[in-house]
């Protein structure tokens, strides 16, 4: 399973539980399907059982090299607004005709309740999976999630399993908002970084305006003057030691991860038929790569900011 995102959360007190230990935490909030009444259902289901399609009976914790991958599943019946205010304005109507009056906007209340209770057993069903891992060496959690207020659904079902989760977002002690457009104006990016082709950025005398580049030489003279004339880079392409692509926002979250021919010239020798063994080589792969790239990241804008707690 390789990450597409990362919100990298930030423990401020050392996560030491053990694989064995989170495991038990977990199993207290197995997944389960929604009942017949249940909007929506959030739980841990086994990492290696849904990239396997396995119905064995594995680890709600994948463990390898001092990480810990776990996964959590949500799933929630559709059912649209307009089907619930159709069937409440029929029967609103049908009330009207035959009891030849008005009906209130709390018995429409009541008459929603309804019809959601109805409807409900009757809705099909969605799911999502959220990954992450527990990185015991550098003491953060990465959660594959494109938004923040995914990535806090997670936090709130492992805070809620082992009781406490004291956490924070990194910060940094620089911008980086203010130091990728440095590095732009100034061709001084890292050397182990490489710039890609796409970029975003912000008037910063109007947030408002943002311009979003793609397939463009970002040290172009044309594409400069933008940064040189007041707007600042919130999301920059990079590519790191030819091993990885991604874009990395001013909040350093990372988006559109892509791992280059090292991870599948690392596969070629797997049996394609051993899923579970190729999961082990990606989650190991994968999560020793990143923890040489955080790193290398947290030292390009300055540090993290331990003072936010």
């Amino acid at each position: 399973m390789l990450f597409r995102n990362l919100q990298i959360i930030r423990f401020t007190k050392e996560f030491n539980l053990t694989a064995e230990q989170l495991e038990q935490q977990l199993s207290d909030s197995v997944f389960s399907a929604c009942g017949s009444q249940q909007l929506s259902s959030y739980g841990w289901v086994a990492p290696l059982n849904i990239a396997t399609q396995s119905t064995e009976n594995s680890p709600l914790v994948h463990a390898a090299n001092n990480k810990l991958m776990i996964c959590a599943q949500k799933e929630e019946r559709i059912l649209p607004a307009s089907v619930i205010r159709e069937q409440v304005e029929s029967e609103a109507s049908q009330i009207e005709e035959s009891q030849a009056r008005r009906v209130f906007p709390s018995e429409k209340r009541r008459l929603k309740d309804e019809a959601i209770q109805q409807l409900l057993p009757k809705a099909f069903t969605k799911s999502q999976l959220t990954y992450a891992y527990i990185d015991l060496s550098l003491q953060v959690l990465i959660i594959d999630a494109s938004s923040p207020k995914k990535a806090e659904e997670l936090m709130i079902l492992l805070r809620k399993s082992i009781g406490s989760l004291p956490v924070v977002p990194v910060i940094m002690k620089q911008s980086p908002s203010k130091v990728m457009s440095h590095w732009l104006l100034n061709s001084s990016l890292p050397s182990s970084l490489e710039l890609g082709s796409q970029c975003e950025l912000r008037d910063i005398s109007d947030t408002a305006v943002i311009l979003r580049c793609k397939g463009l030489d970002l040290q172009s003279d044309e594409f400069l003057s933008h940064v040189s004339s007041g707007m600042e880079v919130i999301k920059l392409e990079l590519e790191w030691k030819e091993h990885c692509q991604f874009v990395i926002k001013e909040d350093l979250s990372i988006g559109r991860l892509r791992f280059n021919d090292l991870l599948s010239e690392s596969l070629d020798d797997l049996d394609k038929d051993d899923l579970a063994g190729r999961f082990d080589a990606d989650f190991a792969i994968m999560t020793g790569e990143l923890a040489q790239l955080m790193p290398l990241l947290f030292d390009a804008f300055g540090g993290i900011d331990t003072n936010i707690s």
